[in-house]
């Protein structure tokens, strides 16, 4: 009798099958023997593999399946009783926005009165409460038994973010989605994928490899108008904030239009009017940022392509506030400055973010952030451009240094500012946050960018607590 299955040893649970399968850098069949130590009722092998003669004597059974890999979708649906048949899945992608869209698609839905699940970067969320995955998007076999966990609280919608690590692995295979959204593109994951070109690649092969009902594409992106281009859906809700013109449908698509009109950014949030295919329909929303338009066109594509009415769906958009970690915002009295707290980790999502808080702030703008150890070390002196171009103050620390030393990653952020020395450098980063806090006037704004509603920093081996967002609370308790 098997009680689950992985083909991740560290997640075997006593009674468990283990598929031992080759993986992106590593074979499954390196960690049989972790995978046994955990409790694995059987293991799952190729029919090539060539095991170690102590496996074979083991009182597990070892099953040899011809082909493996390509019999991973089929062993995943049968095991888990086909669960993608019962849910109505909606899939969003791209490089920033992915955690806001979902976000904004699932509550709204919520409000409108579905059972509604989210699948991403914040885990396996069910009414507004998260449960932390490992990935972004689940390995297969989790996937999939997540997706039988949600039908069995009754899921009917089901909103995931898709990464393009998943798409190049293949996580999401046998899946079918009614919706699946782009919201843009731009430098992320090079250490993966090696150039932007195979970083999109991944992304679009959502929409070429997957049966999609309905299609939304942010176009005012350049990699979303490429994606326009090549795409095969026949229904599709295009978005830009600017005008774009001669958009032409090929033959039987379906496409609707979307784009912002007289766009008002007020201390509250922000007012405006969707032309959706030359009609008027005002929005509100209490999320800031011109990006966030984008988003909450994207989300309003999704719910109109799951057959909501347009008033309807602004009604319960409007009432949805910005996820954890996401441009959450933090209102103190008049003693401080206002602060944001973000996830932006890439140059044009710093660049976004500092954008969007410009209107909101009568000041001056401080940027608290680092970059990533062991991670596309080319985007550390772009983020320094960046945040010295938008913000009056610079504040450089670390983020989840791993086991690169931080002064070296520091001193490449600091190689992208013209006046490296208007910098102040302070690797830890409560410290780092604190001075910010402390030396901001009450009407400026501070951006903490980086980890969003993370709850850890990632030094050498270990994941130790910390939390930038209760760091905020921390400082703001201590001067009221």
């Amino acid at each position: 009798y098997i009680n689950g299955i992985s083909d991740d040893s560290r997640t075997v649970q006593p009674g468990d099958l283990f598929v031992a399968r080759a993986g992106s850098q590593h074979h499954g069949e390196q960690f049989i023997e972790h995978a046994l130590h955990n409790g694995a009722a059987a293991i799952l092998v190729d029919a090539t593999s060539l095991l170690p003669k102590e496996f074979e004597s083991a009182p597990q059974p070892i099953i040899r399946l011809p082909d493996l890999d390509s019999k991973r979708v089929a062993l995943a649906q049968s095991f888990f009783r086909h669960p993608q048949q019962d849910l109505t899945c909606v899939a969003v992608t791209g490089t920033n926005g992915k955690t806001t869209v979902t976000h904004l698609v699932a509550s709204s839905l919520a409000k409108m009165g579905c059972s509604v699940a989210t699948l991403g970067t914040l885990g396996v969320g069910v009414n507004g409460r998260y449960q932390a995955t490992e990935n972004t998007t689940p390995g297969l076999f989790e996937l999939y038994g997540r997706l039988a966990d949600l039908r069995a609280q009754e899921i009917d919608v089901v909103v995931m973010e898709v990464s393009s690590h998943a798409l190049d692995q293949n996580r999401i295979a046998g899946l079918e989605f009614a919706v699946a959204a782009f919201t843009n593109l731009s430098r992320d994951h090079l250490d993966y994928h090696g150039s932007v070109d195979a970083y999109y690649e991944a992304k679009a092969r959502l929409f070429s490899e997957y049966p999609v009902g309905s299609a939304v594409v942010n176009i005012g992106d350049e990699f979303g108008q490429l994606l326009f281009n090549q795409i095969k859906a026949q229904r599709l809700f295009l978005t830009s904030t600017e005008v774009v013109k001669n958009i032409a449908p090929r033959q039987g698509q379906q496409i609707t239009y979307c784009f912002p009109q007289q766009v008002r950014y007020s201390a509250d949030g922000i007012l405006g009017n969707f032309n959706i295919n030359g009609n008027h329909y005002p929005f509100d929303t209490s999320l800031i940022g011109a990006f966030n338009v984008s988003n909450l066109m994207i989300a309003l594509g999704c719910l109109l392509s799951l057959s909501h009415e347009v008033e309807e769906s602004l009604a319960a958009l409007s009432e949805v506030k910005a996820p954890p970690g996401r441009m959450e915002c933090f209102h103190p009295k008049a003693l401080c400055a206002s602060v944001v707290v973000d996830y932006a980790h890439t140059p044009e999502a710093l660049a976004a973010a500092l954008q969007a808080m410009k209107p909101h702030c009568s000041a001056d703008l401080w940027c608290v952030f680092g970059c990533g150890g062991e991670r596309d070390p080319g985007k550390r002196p772009l983020m320094g451009a960046v945040a010295e171009a938008h913000a009056q103050h610079v504040v450089i620390t670390d983020d989840n240094p791993r086991h690169e030393p931080s002064q070296r990653i520091i001193e490449q952020i600091l190689s992208g500012l013209k006046r490296p020395s208007r910098a102040y450098v302070e690797p830890d980063r409560a410290t780092a946050i604190r001075h910010a806090l402390s030396q901001a006037a009450a009407d400026d704004a501070v951006l903490i960018a980086g980890k969003g509603h993370e709850t850890y920093q990632i030094i050498a081996d270990q994941r130790l607590p910390f939390d930038d967002r209760e760091e905020v609370r921390q400082f703001l308790r201590t001067i009221h």
